[in-house]
């Protein structure tokens, strides 16, 4: 029987902006802790798969962990294989059915027992790169349940690789086990171990084949990345292309705001929209704030806001210097040609300083999603009743690349505020 597992490898190397849109972009089908069965009848009627599916298949909810905890985590769950995909990585297929079955396929499900990017270290053997693999979990433990840690003074099985690569010299096409074992001193690669200890029990590892390789992309930065952010900020940007008049992937990184207004309490948890200089404007009370959640549909406006406050005391406040990193990485086709026009990015915010600063050392959350949604507001999401809540809804009910109805407003403030308001101290701002 086969059965699956996603596990989910936290990158924190990423913006949180981009590691919680491609996290939330990954579909699997065992939700909220349940366990989903599928019959070869189920396979046969509904589903389409390259081969015959004989038995029945088991998928269980998708498990979190670091790489550090990943061999504790396989150790744990109960299924026959585990698809290890970081958060980053964004796949043009749903993991299940579609990229197992139909591009990896029935017959390499059972007849490998790794499959993924297998990265040719030369003098530090060969590394198992973090950004996806499909692994058979019990070939694993009858090898000993290898570490995927590096380690030095550590013999290996010799590996015998083909002449050649998908690009560069260290990408081969194909690897199998080698004659005999060496000794390495050096610090090896990531997932060495794994690797070499299932070649030794003879089992098959392969790399992902062409077609599996475009199906995804993965967002990182490499270890020279300078400036910080741009390798993952730059592949993100190109995956998401240029945006039409009417899509929502609009940043808006001008200083005005057409709605004076400020927050009247003073609110301990604040939740906006991902438009940092909008939300400064508006927080005269922020001494006693010590939680920012940016919620937004637009990833770019996410990613903006977080370098913003991540950066912008480092570029002496200058939101040009911001910009200019921001568009150098492919951003600036998400900016409005009016602003782009006008270098709507050309103002400083030295008069925020202080309320920047309070704000950097809060928690701050950046989520991909539709600030209105009423899962917001529950004391699970926001914690403590006793926390005042201010929100920064902004023009959400009136901005035409928003999908809400406009009468939805009428229920929010009608029926829903005073329900939050029972509950805990609680303001928003339009």
């Amino acid at each position: 029987m086969i059965s699956f597992t996603l596990i989910i490898l936290k990158d924190p190397s990423l913006l949180n902006s981009i590691a919680d849109f491609t996290t939330q972009k990954i579909t699997w089908p065992a939700q909220n802790n349940k366990i989903k069965k599928y019959s070869p009848d189920h396979f046969s009627k509904n589903i389409h798969t390259d081969k015959k599916i004989k038995s029945e298949v088991t998928v269980y909810p998708a498990q979190e962990c670091l790489w550090s905890e990943l061999k504790q985590t396989l150790g744990n769950i109960k299924s026959s294989h585990a698809l290890v995909v970081k958060e980053g990585t964004i796949c043009n297929l749903d993991f299940f059915p579609d990229f197992i079955f139909n591009r990896i396929g029935v017959d390499d499900i059972l007849d490998y027992s790794l499959i993924g990017h297998i990265l040719d270290k030369k003098e530090r053997y060969y590394n198992l790169h973090n950004q996806m693999f499909l692994i058979n979990v019990d070939h694993w433990r009858q090898s000993g349940s290898p570490t995927f840690e590096r380690a030095k003074h550590i013999e290996l099985q010799n590996v015998n690789r083909s002449q050649e690569n998908f690009h560069d010299d260290y990408t081969p096409t194909a690897i199998v086990k080698g004659e005999g074992k060496q000794t390495y001193t050096q610090n090896t690669a990531q997932g060495s171990q794994v690797i070499s200890a299932l070649l030794e029990n003879e089992y098959l590892v392969r790399p992902f084949n062409e077609k599996e390789r475009f199906e995804k992309i993965c967002c990182y930065d490499h270890q020279d990345t300078d400036p910080q952010y741009s390798d993952q900020l730059t592949t993100i940007f190109k995956w998401l292309k240029s945006p039409n008049e009417n899509e929502h992937n609009i940043a808006y990184i001008n200083a005005t705001s057409l709605r004076p207004k400020s927050f009247k309490n003073n609110n301990n948890i604040i939740v906006s929209v991902a438009s940092p200089t909008n939300l400064l404007a508006r927080l005269q009370n922020y001494k006693d704030v010590r939680k920012v959640i940016f919620y937004d549909i637009s990833l770019p406006a996410l990613i903006w806001t977080e370098l913003f406050f991540k950066n912008i005391k480092k570029y002496d406040y200058d939101v040009a210097k911001l910009f200019e990193l921001y568009s150098d990485c492919g951003g600036s086709k998400f900016i409005l040609d009016s602003h782009l026009e006008f270098e709507s990015y050309r103002y400083d915010v030295k008069e925020y300083a202080d309320v920047i600063e309070h704000l950097s050392n809060c928690d701050i959350e950046y989520r991909f999603g539709d600030i209105t949604r009423p899962s917001i507001y529950t004391e699970k999401n926001l914690g403590s009743k006793n926390l005042s809540v201010g929100v920064n809804f902004t023009n959400v009910w009136e901005y035409q690349r928003n999908v809400l109805r406009k009468d939805d407003i009428e229920w929010f403030e009608d029926v829903y505020v005073p329900m939050i308001k029972k509950e805990r101290e609680f303001e928003y701002l339009l």
